[in-house]
């Protein structure tokens, strides 16, 4: 059973965007999937005009597309999107700021993954407009997979090796079965990685965490769990020590790696600052695309 029933594109006519549309195709099962492409016409612009540090811009609102403006986007989508085989595709314009219009179309659609490009800007327009992707991982009930600006590893067709680092404090139990199931239906390698911060400051105390040879003992029983004959390679594990953003994105790079899957509790406090935040982070700097997954997400059982 496909993975992904309905998955949504955000399409802004850029290079990151139009390698997504490549990779959701790839994820996409001819019979199965449902693949709804997203353009947001925003509407809106910041006035162009100068301001004072931590002031925002006068906001101007442009009129609403007109149905001939709508259809010359769709065609526009049609031929920039356009799959390599037969797949279900269907093609949306929607006018407004686009976190809220792609979160809109993601309830309305009821998708269970978004894939979107990002830019990765900065400076004065990141800090009045923020980062959408970043936006739409925080908020959207569903799984996101973003690539970030460049040219990431596998978006032509199957990806070769995903990358999945696990939080051996609280496991995300639904990012592993995605992890597994992707590598099943792609044929790639899945690699296992723990990263143990040095450590932890409590109550203005220094907090030993798990030894070396304890962490690699749980993830050898992780590894062990869901390797199978059914899989192409077997699961490979790896332990390391420091930051953990920085330790995936390292892994990352010295694998070749072309996908990246983290879980994500949407956590606060103490958790958050070992394993949430590092998503965003990963997100952000990643040359490779990176799949975010929340609990919520139903993984359909093997047949």
């Amino acid at each position: 059973m496909s993975l992904f029933r309905t998955i949504l594109v955000a399409a802004d006519f850029s290079e990151p965007s139009r390698q997504a549309f490549r990779l959701a195709c790839a994820f996409a099962d001819e019979r199965k999937t449902r693949l709804v492409v997203v353009h947001v016409s925003e509407r809106l612009r910041i006035a162009e005009q100068a301001i004072g540090f931590g002031e925002r811009g006068e906001i101007v609102v442009l009129e609403e597309g007109s149905p001939a403006d709508h259809e010359a986007f769709r065609n526009d989508l049609r031929a920039s999107y356009a799959p390599t085989r037969a797949l279900d595709v269907s093609y949306e314009v929607r006018d407004g700021r686009p976190t809220e219009e792609l979160l809109r179309a993601v309830e309305e659609s009821g998708c269970d993954l978004v894939v979107m490009g990002t830019h990765g800007r900065t400076g004065l327009r990141r800090l009045l407009t923020g980062s959408v992707a970043e936006s739409v991982l925080r908020n959207a009930r569903c799984a996101v997979l973003a690539l970030h600006a460049g040219e990431p590893a596998g978006t032509s067709g199957p990806v070769g090796v995903i990358l999945h680092p696990v939080a051996l404090e609280r496991p995300s139990e639904t990012a592993l079965q995605v992890a597994r199931k992707l590598a099943c239906e792609q044929g790639a390698r899945l690699l296992l990685l723990y990263v143990a911060p040095l450590e932890l400051m409590l109550d203005h105390r220094a907090t030993a965490l798990p030894g070396a040879d304890e962490s690699a003992l749980a993830l050898e029983q992780i590894r062990a769990e869901i390797d199978g004959p059914d899989l192409k390679y077997p699961v490979e594990a790896r332990t390391a020590r420091g930051d953990v953003a920085g330790e995936v994105l390292r892994a990352a790079d010295e694998t070749g790696c072309g996908l990246i899957i983290m879980g994500t509790h949407g956590r606060r406090g103490l958790n958050r600052a070992l394993f949430g935040s590092a998503v965003e982070s990963v997100l952000r700097q990643a040359r490779c695309a990176v799949l975010a997954v929340k609990e919520s997400l139903a993984v359909p059982a093997e047949a």
